[in-house]
């Protein structure tokens, strides 16, 4: 038995979007489909790109580029992050 082929792992039923589709919505669509890429298509559907998960990250992070102030960068969620475990061994 062989190595599996593209045909064999490729997701068949592929969820896109085009470039003038609302950025909520296409959140929205990788967040209930549970996906992680999503790819950018024309009208004729002709691959222009991808979003990643990554981008829309990062487009949430700093408010779409208006507000330069990160939002996951708050105390409280600072402090959330910052929760040392200690670290412990039996002696």
């Amino acid at each position: 038995m062989g190595e599996p082929t593209v045909a064999e792992v490729m997701t068949r039923q592929v969820i896109t979007a085009v470039p003038d589709t609302p950025f909520k919505e296409l959140a929205g669509a990788m967040l209930a489909h549970g996906i992680d890429v999503l790819p950018v298509v024309d009208l004729d559907g002709r691959p222009l790109g991808v979003v990643s998960e990554a981008d829309v990250m990062t487009k949430l992070e700093f408010h779409g580029g208006a507000d330069p102030t990160p939002m996951l960068a708050g105390p409280r969620c600072r402090s959330r992050w910052y929760n040392p475990s200690p670290c412990t061994r039996p002696t």
